[in-house]
């Protein structure tokens, strides 16, 4: 009798085992997109470059990604996060660095030092470093460990796109990388990545009928390469 209790655990066991391999492996198994970028499960793609542009169409299940990228061309789709990036870069830094005594001789330095982690519609309980006038949002973004919020003003497109997706946006050592989740059910979702230099751009997009959390595991498990 003991000897059936100890084999009917160790069947158990083993059985156990086998499940867990199974699910780590699944979780790790990742294809590569001509090499562009991975996407967690196993896709079937179809790949072509034209004109220094690449693009395809991949299919898993009943889920559907489009993508493009390229290196060199204008910027096309931009999240508010990359719109704000380059903004910074380009204009707002001096106010921002103005407003917290931040050293001259640093600033270029330190213009691509800060990362944004949220976008508010503007709102009384949000202190801005300075008075939001007639500004569409509230960038939240960090810089040297501390949080800031700064007013900003979008395009109509811009805007549009910011009342039509719920947007994450994650950083790599060499991209941008916003994800946008699409508000509607029936609108199509998917993310985009920047390069540090604002030259190579890779757009995706996600066709699928599954729940908007779904849809949001299977875009998080997109990295570029």
């Amino acid at each position: 009798m003991k000897f059936i209790h100890i084999f009917l655990y160790l069947t158990g066991f083993v059985f156990l085992l086998s499940i867990n391999s199974c699910t780590v492996m699944k979780a790790k198994k990742k294809t590569d997109i001509n090499g562009i970028f991975s996407v967690s499960g196993k896709w079937q793609c179809l790949n072509k470059v034209e004109n220094g542009i690449a693009s395809g169409v991949c299919t898993c299940k009943k889920d559907t990604l489009l993508y493009t990228g390229a290196k060199d061309v204008s910027l096309e789709n931009l999240s508010p996060a990359v719109d704000f990036y380059i903004g910074f870069k380009t204009i707002h830094f001096e106010k921002f660095f103005d407003q917290i005594y931040f050293d001259k001789k640093l600033r270029y330095a330190y213009r691509d030092s800060v990362f944004v982690t949220n976008i508010h519609e503007p709102n009384e309980r949000i202190q801005g470093i300075y008075p939001c006038k007639n500004c569409d949002v509230m960038v939240e973004f960090t810089f040297l460990s501390n949080t800031y919020f700064m007013p900003y003003t979008f395009s109509d497109e811009l805007e549009e796109k910011f009342n039509t997706f719920v947007y994450h946006e994650k950083r790599t050592p060499n991209y941008f990388h916003s994800i946008f989740i699409n508000k509607s059910d029936k609108g199509i979702s998917g993310c985009q990545f920047t390069s540090k230099a604002f030259s190579v751009n890779t757009h995706i997009y996600l066709k699928s009928n599954r729940s908007p959390q779904a849809i949001q595991h299977i875009l998080f498990g997109i990295t570029p390469i």
